[in-house]
């Protein structure tokens, strides 16, 4: 432990690269067509803001907004009224963990076995163990079938 402590710069240089090298994989990822997993809202801090332009949003583009990853589902008119956060059936949500890995619970994101969620409603921890989920449509503590609670 004192090796890492004497040598913090390094390691946090580390970890940026780390962070941009996944932020390039996503954006490659979603460039061939393809779903970034869920998880992919780790590096959601690098992708470009979604902003009402009028022009389409490719279908599996990377947004920002409202400091929450977006993954268009389909092609899509960026306008205000298809904005993620209202046409939310175009939009599979990728939610940014917080320093502890733990993931906001976000209606109509998408979960991944071993992912860490925060119930909106009782506000508890819960590990999705079986069952990946695409569109989350009820709160973690009202789906045994993929999620128990966390107790770490």
């Amino acid at each position: 432990m004192s090796e890492i402590l004497a040598n913090k710069e390094i390691v946090l240089q580390n970890i940026r690269e780390l962070k941009a090298c996944g932020a390039e994989m996503t954006e490659a990822i979603a460039a061939a067509g393809k779903d970034v997993p869920a998880t992919a809202g780790t590096f959601a801090g690098s992708w470009k803001d979604w902003e009402p332009d009028g022009k389409n949003a490719a279908a599996k583009s990377l947004w920002l907004y409202q400091g929450i990853g977006y993954q268009a589902r389909t092609e899509i008119q960026k306008i205000s009224e298809y904005a993620p956060d209202k046409a939310t059936n175009n939009y599979a949500v990728r939610p940014i963990p917080d320093a502890k890995g733990v993931f906001p619970g976000v209606l109509n994101m998408d979960v991944d076995v071993g992912m860490k969620v925060r119930d909106w409603e009782d506000g508890k921890v819960y590990l999705c163990y079986a069952n990946p989920i695409t569109s989350l449509q009820w709160a973690p503590h009202n789906v045994p079938a993929s999620f128990q609670l966390y107790e770490g």
